[in-house]
């Protein structure tokens, strides 16, 4: 007789034992373990035998044995849970396509070890095989992009699908606002950042004392880029921002009013 558990202790029931002649390989005796993991083999011969535990979703384990007569023989089972695979794509959640070259790292959730690692293909696929069932967190690093995690659970002899779609890091959008005649900075200029399709004003900055402007944070993409000021002309550039990149756009306003007028102006201004 014995008991059949898993590895954490658990008891495995309805796990399969049978014995068989250790010489023949003939079957001499099968057996099914109940709910608290126990079998019992009555009636068995003497002699060498081999006897041997299976269950489904645990890989098989056997010994050998030597039965005596009118004595009770105790043989235990610890059996290892068949590994999981998991799966899964990762995509760039604003344009839909697959990455390459990412980094998923498998952590065990209580204790926060490193068991496994992982790289995406060209098509953005993964697949991380061995692993023991548990509970994770996978992490996904990639250049350019916010790092994500989830959590998943890992089941026994099955292949569990996880996929990712990761978030571009922002671009910064940086320059100088210039008289386009004078060359001289121009302050408290307006710039604008519109998305190029429905002109839909998505940041605003303006100049300092040096003309100079600094935009953090944009979401990748392609945008319309206004500058404006009093008396100024206004002008726009198309750019696009890439990720995690500092993009330097200059602009050079046409003045509005005339050179007596400025001359004036400026006379008043400091009178």
């Amino acid at each position: 007789n014995g008991k059949i558990s898993d590895t954490s202790g658990s008891p495995i029931e309805r796990g399969i034992i049978t014995l068989e002649d250790a010489d023949s390989h003939v079957v001499v005796a099968t057996g099914i373990s109940d709910q608290s993991g126990s079998y019992h083999l009555l009636d068995v011969p003497p002699g060498n035998f081999i006897i041997s535990a299976s269950s489904p979703d645990f890989e098989g384990a056997s010994f050998g044995v030597t039965i005596q007569s009118n004595t009770l023989t105790t043989l235990n089972f610890i059996l290892t849970p068949l590994p999981g695979i998991i799966v899964g794509q990762i995509r760039d959640v604003t344009t839909g396509l697959p990455i390459q070259g990412v980094i998923i790292t498998v952590e065990v959730i209580q204790g926060g070890v490193v068991v496994a690692t992982g790289s995406t293909d060209t098509n953005g696929n993964y697949t991380i095989s061995e692993l023991p069932p548990e509970e994770y967190s996978f992490r996904v690093n990639a250049p350019h992009f916010q790092i994500a995690v989830l959590d998943s659970s890992v089941q026994s002899d099955k292949t569990t699908i996880l996929n990712f779609a990761l978030t571009p890091l922002p671009g910064v959008l940086q320059g100088r606002v210039l008289d386009a005649k004078t060359r001289d900075p121009i302050q408290g200029a307006i710039v604008r950042v519109e998305v190029l399709k429905g002109r839909v004003v998505v940041e605003t900055g303006l100049t300092d004392t040096e003309g100079r402007y600094q935009i953090s944070s944009l979401p990748p993409g392609k945008y319309t880029i206004w500058a404006s000021a009093a008396d100024y002309q206004p002008t726009k550039v198309e750019t696009t921002i890439s990720p995690s990149k500092s993009t330097t756009l200059n602009f050079a306003l046409n003045s509005l009013l005339g050179e007596v007028e400025k001359r004036i102006r400026h006379k008043i201004q400091f009178d």
